[in-house]
């Protein structure tokens, strides 16, 4: 029995807002400049199509931030953060997050351009409430300091994980040793006194 039209339609649809998202992280990985329409070309789409499926570039941005967010909740998930002591969980975390940032570093930086500031750090909210709650576990057990607000604890991680790939990009910092850099800086602020 052949498909109804409007699933057809449908499925059209989605295949080209995933094509258009996926064109989209492409170039931003690749550093390429982001236009509406040099991503409707990379995608095989009309401007028309594009406009179909995103007001404007910082909406498109925003559906690339939540693709990777998404990946990396998996990576976070991975690195067990409920297991062990505090202070090693956060040297798991800061690998994974590591890992994930410098995979999509050029997304970053297109969200950093296109996304506000405020509505980007909210669609990290899951990955920051895992800090969070690390954060509260190893309080509870002595670990992490408690001189300093849980939520400033939490802004300093993800603060000094995007200003190590922004140092790596600039060529401040050297890649394979930004990890290092991160768990050492960030593991004694977080350290109790």
């Amino acid at each position: 029995m052949p498909e109804p039209a409007t699933d057809h339609r449908r499925a059209i649809a989605e295949r080209n807002a995933e094509a258009i998202v996926a064109a989209a992280e492409q170039m931003m990985s690749a550093g390429e400049p982001i236009t509406v329409s040099a991503v409707a070309a990379r995608a095989g789409v009309s401007r028309v199509t594009f406009y179909a499926h995103f007001p404007g570039l910082p909406e498109l941005v925003a559906a690339v931030v939540r693709r990777a967010l998404d990946a990396t909740k998996a990576i976070v998930a991975g690195a067990r953060p409920d297991e062990g002591p505090a202070l090693e969980a956060f040297a798991r975390l800061i690998d994974a997050g590591w890992g994930q940032l410098e995979r999509f570093g050029g997304v970053a930086d297109a969200a950093d351009e296109h996304v506000p500031a405020g509505e980007l750090r909210d669609s990290h909210e899951t990955i920051l409430g895992v800090v969070r709650g690390l954060v509260e576990r190893g309080r509870a057990a002595g670990e992490i300091r408690d001189d300093l607000p849980v939520e400033w604890l939490v802004t300093t991680f993800y603060a000094l994980l995007h200003a190590a790939a922004d140092d790596v990009r600039a060529g401040r910092l050297d890649a394979e040793a930004a990890p290092a850099v991160l768990r050492a800086t960030i593991i004694d602020l977080l350290r109790a006194r």
